[in-house]
């Protein structure tokens, strides 16, 4: 069924304006410009009292004093002026006595009716475009497409209304301007679509260890069968982890590494990537689930640190952030650690001065030879090592030590 939109308003008195031409002056005590705006203002204001009075037109001619009545007035009626846009209107300032400022606005109808339905047409036109778009996604089953172009001919409805709300104040209406569209059945079509798309995916926890990215598929199939091109985002949190598309199959292929590693159990949400709105019509709103659990990667080792103790502490400290625990448990490797640190600058900070050394760290075992380097900023070599250490990377060393 065909839904034809008329958008038509009855005016009892609508005067004239064909070939005619309206102009105002006005006075200012301000400036050239508050002298130029009134006189746009003026012209606004007889177009707006001529539809409400059907009075003749006619020239008139304000005087401001600063009067602060009348300032607020004029705030009024310039309001009317920015919400007619008075296309073809001409202001000419006119010599006064030195003590005032003077001008005429002047506004050729034809050629703002002109340009007002110039700018309806324009309208109706991008309107059937958008609804011919929106018809053939549905048709090839593209529901984003469908969803875009019908989002964009719903948003230049209101457009067309305010536009022809302009001209009934000075035009006379006709069947020519009715607005015709099918807009909201095509919207209802798209929801009923929708509402037969069913989303799958995993349905068990996934178990990751240690940097793995977490890999899985989803399938979307409607009532005609599996959907291409159907567009899925994958949320966690406030974060968007990836976003996909169906293939010819209907199912789409994630693999994210940068998700939330918290040891325990955590999930992500899988939605259409689709106006919420629509989602909510077909009753798809909710996310699909994708579960899954991070077991963390643990060591534990007998190390052996015969240098100072300030770096045997920060070692022991760094290894343990790396789930790599020292202590004495019986079958637990033996670990030789010892660093060299070669300073490099001197820096001035205020009344203070920092070092920065080139800090190297190796580690020997059975099966175990790895070496590591980072750069520390300290007031001496054992807080510029400390430093050192948090920056290094120790993932080797775990897999060396084939931590489980």
């Amino acid at each position: 069924m065909r839904l034809s939109v008329i958008l038509l308003c009855l005016v009892f008195a609508i005067p004239s304006f064909a070939g005619k031409v309206i102009t105002y002056t006005a006075t200012s005590k301000v400036s050239q410009e508050d002298a130029n705006n009134m006189a746009m203002a003026g012209v606004a204001k007889q177009i707006v009292s001529q539809v409400s009075t059907d009075q003749t037109l006619g020239k008139s001619e304000t005087i401001k004093d600063g009067n602060t009545n009348f300032v607020e007035t004029f705030s009024d009626i310039t309001n009317v002026t920015s919400d007619l846009k008075l296309k073809g209107i001409t202001v000419v300032p006119a010599k006064t006595d030195g003590k005032s400022f003077k001008a005429t606005a002047t506004l050729d109808m034809d050629e703002l009716t002109a340009d007002i339905q110039f700018q309806m047409k324009g309208i109706k036109q991008e309107i059937s475009r958008r609804e011919t778009a929106a018809t053939a996604a549905l048709k090839s089953r593209l529901y984003s497409d469908a969803a875009t172009e019908i989002l964009a001919a719903e948003g230049l409805v209101p457009q067309y209304e305010k536009l022809l709300q302009k001209l009934s104040a000075i035009y006379p209406i006709n069947e020519s301007h009715r607005l015709t569209h099918n807009i909201p059945e095509i919207h209802k079509n798209l929801a009923s679509k929708l509402s037969s798309v069913k989303i799958t995916g995993l349905t068990e926890a996934v178990s990751l260890k240690g940097d793995a990215p977490l890999e899985w598929s989803i399938q979307v199939v409607d009532s005609e069968g599996p959907v291409a091109k159907f567009p899925l985002v994958a949320n966690q949190g406030r974060n968007t982890l990836a976003q996909k598309k169906t293939d010819a199959n209907g199912i789409a292929q994630f693999s994210v590494a940068k998700i939330d590693r918290s040891q325990g159990k955590n999930s992500i949400n899988i939605i259409p990537d689709i106006p919420l709105g629509f989602l909510k019509e077909a009753g798809i709103g909710e996310a699909l689930t994708i579960s899954y659990t991070v077991e963390v990667s643990k060591c534990n080792i007998q190390l052996e640190c015969t240098q100072s103790k300030s770096f045997c502490s920060a070692l022991k400290n760094t290894l343990q952030k790396k789930n790599i625990f020292v202590g004495d448990e019986s079958g637990a490797p033996r670990v030789q650690a010892q660093y060299t640190a070669t300073e490099k600058n001197t820096l001035n900070v205020g009344s203070s001065t920092m070092k920065s050394y080139n800090v190297e760290v190796s580690f020997q075992g059975a099966g175990i030879d790895f070496t590591t380097s980072a750069k520390g900023v300290g007031n001496d070599e054992s807080s510029a090592v400390a430093a050192a250490l948090k920056q290094m990377k120790l993932d080797a060393l775990q897999s060396q030590l084939k931590c489980p």
